[in-house]
């Protein structure tokens, strides 16, 4: 057949199809499709899922380029977002970021992703103590279900009340100014399934992490970390979900200090429906005598299997599926 009987069938497609091609691309490759022709011209607006990094944009003025990206698909549309995702390695002004994540959450986000790091965190004596506040409507969304904040400067808690109340995913790593953040975050989240959470600071308690407000837990990691000092302090009573629920846990970093093994202890103790702990030494504990005395301590669990690992080569953050929580402490 001639051209003129040749058909562009993609161009046919209905525009769901079309965008979850579109998805598959960089942002800006996405958005240069509007030039193919006029059924195209918008079609990049009503991408569902708008991802943005940084470090992909190989530029002399990478974040002039990067702003100008994520502002653009922001603006220029007002469709409905599945996800959202930003990682930045350049110090900008935070309004903007509260703008983006407000915008976000405007148009019904269900999975959102902020990745700032290390040359964007503040100095603490230019927060006066006070840390960054995030949009309040990253605490209230009805629709977001999947978070994840890998924030490296210090942040405001939110207000106190329900936080997160569709989330059923959260993974966070943040610089909190005082316990009130780490109380706050996880104060009334009926939703909460999966977290993981590291804190940077020291002096940071279990007890800051209430499990008491997580109905559907099930699983959860625990990363120490032995340059601050991990500080147990025993609940007055066994949280429910820990009683039941809770069935797989993680505990790494382990270096056999006493508050540790008090935590392990009542762990095992009060983990009635507990069928998995696995526990990855340090490099310098004395892994020997901790695997002897740590297998002698009382289980709640007679289905309860201990295990161990020499070391921590990779992160098992992600390696469990299904409703778990995931908490990854550095004290």
């Amino acid at each position: 057949a001639g051209n003129q009987d040749k058909e562009d069938r993609i161009s046919s497609l209905p525009d769901g199809i079309l965008c979850n091609i579109l998805s598959f691309l960089p942002f800006k490759y996405a958005v240069a499709t509007c030039i193919l022709s006029s059924r195209w011209k918008c079609v990049w607006t009503s991408l569902p899922n708008l991802c943005f990094d940084q470090a992909r944009i190989m530029t002399d003025d990478s974040w002039n380029s990067f702003e100008k990206s994520v502002n653009m698909a922001l603006l220029l549309s007002d469709s409905a977002i599945n996800r959202f995702s930003l990682s930045s390695i350049t110090r900008y002004n935070l309004s903007q970021l509260k703008f983006w994540v407000s915008s976000a959450i405007s148009r019904n986000v269900r999975e959102l992703e902020l990745k700032i790091y290390n040359d964007c965190r503040p100095k603490l004596d230019n927060l006066n103590f006070g840390g960054i506040e995030l949009p309040e409507s990253i605490y209230t969304s009805k629709t977001l279900e999947n978070l994840k904040l890998d924030l490296r400067f210090f942040i405001k808690a939110p207000p106190p009340g329900i936080c997160f109340p569709s989330v059923k995913i959260l993974d966070v790593l943040i610089y909190p100014t005082n316990k009130n953040l780490s109380e706050r975050l996880f104060c009334n989240c009926p939703m909460l399934s999966s977290t993981a959470v590291e804190v940077a600071k020291s002096g940071w308690q279990f007890r800051h992490f209430n499990l008491t407000t997580m109905p559907k837990l099930e699983a959860f990691v625990l990363r120490m970390v032995k340059f601050f000092n991990f500080k147990w302090i025993e609940p007055h009573c066994a949280p429910q979900c820990l009683l039941i629920r809770v069935k797989k846990i993680e505990i790494l970093s382990f270096g056999g200090q006493k508050d540790e093994m008090e935590l392990v202890k009542y762990l095992l103790k009060n983990g009635e429906g507990l069928n998995r702990m696995m526990i990855v030494f340090t490099n310098s504990a004395p892994k020997k005598k901790l695997r002897q005395e740590l297998l002698r301590l009382e289980r709640g669990s007679t289905n309860c299997e201990v295990q161990f690992l020499l070391s921590l080569r990779f992160s098992t953050l992600r390696s469990f599926s299904g409703n778990f929580i995931s908490l990854e402490v550095d004290f």
